[in-house]
């Protein structure tokens, strides 16, 4: 679902850039390989990057790895590969902790 852009964004990026409303899981992972999971809505999408915006606050650093999983719209759960794997880097977050942008 494509939506209107969030009024506290300021875009300075180069691509041009699709406005989503997508959920997805995704998590933090530390230096000892282990996952923390949350859930987010990807805000947009471009070439090489995401938006992300978490449904609660998470601390992030830049370069950071997270790994994100998606169900494409109109998938069905009993299909086994309907998730859609990724894994990026961590390029922003705003100050609140919860919109962040990954490079792909």
């Amino acid at each position: 679902m494509v939506l209107e852009q969030d009024s506290q964004f300021t875009d300075r990026r180069h691509f041009k850039r699709r406005l989503l409303n997508h959920v997805v899981s995704f998590a933090c992972i530390d230096e000892n390989g282990r996952f923390d999971w949350h859930l987010g809505v990807i805000r947009d999408v471009g070439s090489g990057g995401i938006r992300i915006r978490s449904n609660r606050e998470v601390r992030l650093h830049r370069g950071q790895r997270l790994f994100i999983v998606c169900i494409p719209e109109g998938s069905q759960p009993d299909n086994e590969q309907c998730a859609v794997q990724m894994e990026g880097r961590v390029t922003w977050q705003d100050k609140g902790g919860y919109f962040f942008g990954l490079e792909l």
